[in-house]
């Protein structure tokens, strides 16, 4: 099979790494692989790293704030560029086309022109009417948009798979969860470099923006310290918009910043989870968090809201702990029951790994993809 991929930016996200474990998977099962990119960015390092040939191409976002003003005219881009990009690859051998975000309409608008299958995999929040408010024309428009340029779509957990049914229906809808660790990962020994506290430390990885909420990690630091716990917190990940300011204003006013480290995007994370005592992700509604599945999988015992598709992978108090959105009490409460039970932690740390290996790993979410694409294939030539 030779498919071609569509990535939603030129930054690095989860959804960038989990479509190119995607691609590598296939290529190491015998397929033919390659990336378009909408614009330069470090995913071409990331994509180069993995060894996957890539391309750019001009295509625009339609959801989120960042399209709302040109909504139209990004649109139009999108068709113009679909049209241009089908010109040089239509005889080129090409089975399917692949996209793994809601971001932009281009792939399912370069598979219409190119007359192949599209197969869209959906790894965020659809967008939704606020409560209360009718769906306005654009957001109607992009849902009658996906069903007629999908052939397939896939939701990367039960939470995300529910919204995606209620756009394209059960015969297009499949539920396929990521694999963003490889089969040889279920043979490796749990390695743990993290010292016998104080100082604790935590580790938060993921882009700095508001619906990563790392302000709420910022506040359960400054509760632990005012009950004299000695912590230390490290966020981890690119910025996205002016939210970063927002966290640093809160670490300034807080007088933590002794307790507070702000570093870049890291392409070793597996390094900060060894060393760290406690993985957070406080996301309101994570769709299956890539930070959540290394936290359990690499042995740092891991504290993350519940809501979304946490729920899905950690059970309270089994192989994770949960806490409730905007709880900052509970959670300090939960990074502190980690950090002061031992004997409780390492039962964590041993259950958790059994329980992410080996439903996450590359082998199974390839397998279970190329089922998705045998469908979409089939659906399409019938």
């Amino acid at each position: 099979m030779k498919v071609l991929f569509v990535a939603q930016s030129g930054s690095v996200t989860g959804a960038s790494h989990s479509m190119a474990d995607l691609a590598v998977g296939l290529q190491e099962a015998g397929h033919e692989t390659h990336v378009l990119v909408p614009k330069a960015g470090p995913i071409e390092a990331l994509l180069t790293k993995r060894g996957l040939t890539y391309e750019r191409v001009e295509a625009k976002p339609w959801v989120g704030e960042i399209a709302a003003p040109n909504f139209w005219r990004r649109h139009q881009i999108n068709a113009l560029q679909a049209a241009s990009t089908a010109r040089k690859f239509r005889g080129s051998g090409y089975n399917l086309v692949y996209t793994n975000t809601i971001t932009s309409p281009f792939a399912g608008m370069l598979a219409k022109k190119l007359q192949l299958p599209n197969v869209w995999q959906i790894r965020e929040n659809l967008p939704s009417a606020k409560d209360g408010e009718r769906e306005s024309n654009r957001l109607k428009w992009m849902r009658r948009n996906f069903d007629s340029l999908s052939t397939m779509a896939i939701g990367n957990s039960k939470h995300i798979y529910s919204q995606v049914e209620s756009w394209v229906g059960k015969e297009k809808a499949r539920l396929v969860y990521s694999g963003p660790f490889d089969d040889a990962e279920t043979n490796r020994p749990i390695t743990r470099s993290a010292k016998d506290g104080p100082p604790f430390s935590i580790v938060m990885l993921g882009r700095i923006s508001s619906e990563k909420r790392q302000e709420e990690a910022v506040l359960a630091v400054k509760a632990l310290a005012d009950e004299g716990i000695d912590v230390r917190l490290t966020l981890a990940g690119t910025t996205r918009d002016d939210y970063v300011k927002k966290v640093q204003d809160t670490v300034k006013s807080l007088g933590v910043s002794d307790r507070v480290k702000m570093i870049s995007y890291t392409d070793n994370p597996r390094a900060l989870y060894e060393g760290a005592h406690v993985n957070l992700n406080c996301t309101l509604n994570e769709p299956l968090g890539r930070t959540i599945l290394e936290g359990l999988a690499f042995g740092c015992p891991t504290v993350a809201s519940n809501g979304g598709g946490t729920p899905e992978v950690i059970t309270d108090s089994v192989n994770g702990l949960l806490y409730e959105p905007g709880d900052v009490e509970g959670l300090a409460r939960q990074i502190k029951r980690i950090i002061q039970d031992p004997s409780f932690t390492k039962n964590l740390i041993e259950s958790a790994r059994n329980s992410v290996l080996p439903m996450f790993t590359r082998g199974r979410y390839v397998r279970d993809t190329l089922g998705v694409f045998d469908e979409a294939l089939a659906r399409f030539g019938a």
